[in-house]
């Protein structure tokens, strides 16, 4: 973490409220800790809006919630309060990070390049993995086989691979394979 102080959580009182408590130090916890790093404490805490020294704030911290989201780097982000020895609150955030990309693979492409289809993707390798990524990129493969005649082609999610959740729960690299099922291209007549 970024600065120790935390008092154990069986010490916390039932009725302890950190609202307004001044935050005595702010720790970063990776929930996987062997997971490659490309996140380091110095972004972290010019990301976040809470400082040192603040007053503890749900709403501050939900902001800081939707900063770090916003960054891609993370899958999951959870923050807790709890007493500092001394007095006020040690807010820690522990975070998932997003897998790393490492290959983008295409199977059963004949008609489109793997080339032509890599242009098509709004990311590239290295980046971090995000469903979103997956989505468009979905979305711009399935458009550019209807726009050049395969009405009929199929493209399938590489989140339904066998084994893929498996591998994004783990902090691994992602190798995303787009299956594509191109039929015949569709023969039409203008009127």
């Amino acid at each position: 973490g970024l600065f120790p102080g935390a008092v154990g959580a069986a010490e916390i009182p039932p009725d302890w409220d950190p609202e307004g408590k001044t935050v005595t130090s702010i720790v970063l916890n990776y929930q996987n800790p062997d997971a490659p790093r490309s996140w380091d404490d110095g972004l972290f805490l010019n990301t976040i809006k809470t400082k040192r020294g603040d007053a503890y704030s749900w709403r501050r911290t939900t902001i800081d919630i939707k900063e770090l989201s916003a960054s891609g780097l993370f899958k999951h982000i959870s923050t807790s309060a709890t007493p500092a020895a001394g007095g006020g609150c040690v807010l820690t955030f522990t975070v998932v990070e997003n897998a790393f990309v490492r290959d983008i693979r295409f199977e059963g492409n004949s008609r489109i390049t793997d080339d032509k289809l890599r242009a098509l993707l709004p990311a590239k390798l290295s980046d971090y993995y995000d469903s979103r990524f997956v989505d468009e990129a979905l979305r711009k493969i399935r458009a550019r086989y209807r726009s050049e005649g395969f009405l009929f082609a199929t493209v399938i999610d590489p989140r339904d691979r066998p084994g893929m959740l498996d591998k994004l729960y783990q902090n691994g690299d992602v190798s995303l394979v787009f299956k594509i099922e191109e039929g015949a291209p569709t023969k039409y007549n203008t009127i």
